[in-house]
């Protein structure tokens, strides 16, 4: 996967070749790659304990993979990982049958129970004209992660429209079309820091930040992401993970921890 995803053309074939039991396998331009992020702080070596998990890993591997070749055991191999469809051949070399992994029906099954649910959540906060031009952004990134934080990017954007009535304030801050842009950007690593922005409250009760405010936010940290990714090639969802924990902490030691509300009725 390494030389891959790393590599092209010759470079590819050389590093197939040579180097398909390295474990370590970088290229020129991905080790220059590392170096910087190092350098500047955005990332850390690699430690010696860390290096022995991939060499002892990697060992049984190259171990399993030999003992497969020597028992010609090749129909065994859909087993490595059971979520990819494994063509089987039938007695006829022109016709094949896709056999479906009895996981995958399950996981659609979730993921369109999960789209239902969503779309029961917003279908009564919607105009028929928004809901018509949104159902399917909603439905078909539909994700448990989302759904749990819908009710609190509605509530936010209702007590931001609330204020602005309240001190005379015609123009609309925060639209139909901003909650679904938050909630498509919702993912496991910037969870925690969108549900602080969300949460978060001044002394009086009024919130600290619209959903336009935290769409910035996250606006502004998926672009120092991207950077980093095209600084070195080795960036991975756990470097993201980190930085967004290091904006939530930042967030905590400037305006304080959450207080905690009444939880919001997912079922409204």
């Amino acid at each position: 996967i390494r030389i891959i995803t790393k590599t092209t053309g010759k470079e590819r074939l050389e590093a197939l070749e040579n180097d398909i039991t390295n474990p370590f396998f970088e290229t020129e331009q991905s080790l220059a790659g590392i170096k910087r992020m190092i350098r500047y702080g955005f990332s850390s070596k690699e430690s010696a304990l860390s290096k022995t998990c991939k060499k002892i890993a990697n060992y049984f591997r190259i171990l399993r993979m030999s003992m497969m070749t020597d028992t010609n055991a090749h129909p065994s191999l859909p087993a490595l990982n059971n979520n990819f469809t494994e063509p089987v051949l039938t007695n006829t070399p022109e016709v094949f049958v896709i056999l479906t992994p009895q996981s995958e029906k399950i996981d659609q099954t979730c993921k369109k129970r999960v789209s239902d649910d969503v779309l029961s959540f917003i279908s009564p906060k919607l105009g028929s004209k928004t809901l018509e031009r949104q159902r399917e952004a909603y439905g078909k990134n539909a994700t448990k992660m989302r759904l749990s934080m819908l009710p609190e990017i509605f509530a936010s954007v209702a007590d931001t429209r609330k204020a602005d009535r309240a001190v005379g304030k015609r123009r609309i801050n925060s639209s139909n079309k901003d909650i679904l842009n938050l909630y498509l950007k919702i993912n496991g690593s910037n969870k925690k820091f969108i549900n602080y922005m969300l949460k978060k409250r001044n002394a009086d009760n009024t919130r600290m930040f619209e959903v336009k405010d935290i769409i910035t936010a996250v606006d502004k940290a998926e672009a120092k992401i991207k950077r980093d990714k095209q600084l070195n090639p080795d960036y991975r969802a756990r470097d993201a993970r980190k930085y967004y924990n290091h904006l939530f902490e930042a967030k905590i030691q400037q305006y304080g921890k959450v207080k905690r509300q009444k939880t919001v009725n997912t079922k409204a």
